[in-house]
């Protein structure tokens, strides 16, 4: 269990962009081992939010992003004003790797809008992802890997 939430916190504070705003307070493991704590404070910190996976057409939010930025904004906003803290996106690796060594800067530098709109509204993003949710968006390249080979470069990215 602790392991776990280890891994939570980390993908709750995953830093992403070095912004000259202040950044929000981090998020910990609690010093009981029982739940999260923000840093330095040590307050208690209950992750409550939602799953950001796709919307009403099915389409995950690398697919609409750069042409319905307005209403990803307002989605935030909304999960925001119902009491959200965290909001959990579920990312495709192939969306953001053109090919082993070629990030795909574009996804990347929406990512990191996404992520200063998360700040700005007070929400931490939980980024579950590397995911290969649609077969034809897999590349050829990535399915001819191995499988230690697609776990290095998943550390890369």
């Amino acid at each position: 269990m602790r392991s776990l939430l280890a891994i939570v916190a980390t993908l709750i504070c995953l830093p992403i962009s070095a912004s000259l705003a202040p950044s929000p307070p981090g998020v910990t493991i609690a010093k009981d081992g029982d739940g999260f704590a923000l840093t330095p404070s040590g307050r208690p910190f209950t992750p409550w939010g939602f799953n950001y996976d796709r919307d009403y057409r099915f389409r995950l939010i690398e697919d609409y992003w750069d042409a319905e930025w307005a209403t990803v904004e307002q989605d935030f906003k909304e999960m925001r004003e119902l009491g959200a803290n965290v909001v959990r996106i579920h990312l495709q690796f192939a969306k953001f790797m053109e090919a082993r060594d070629k990030p795909n800067e574009a996804n990347l530098a929406r990512l990191e809008k996404l992520v200063r709109l998360a700040e700005d509204l007070g929400l931490y993003i939980d980024i579950t992802g590397l995911g290969s949710y649609r077969a034809k968006d897999i590349p050829a390249w990535y399915n001819a890997m191995s499988e230690q080979d697609r776990r290095k470069l998943a550390s890369r990215w």
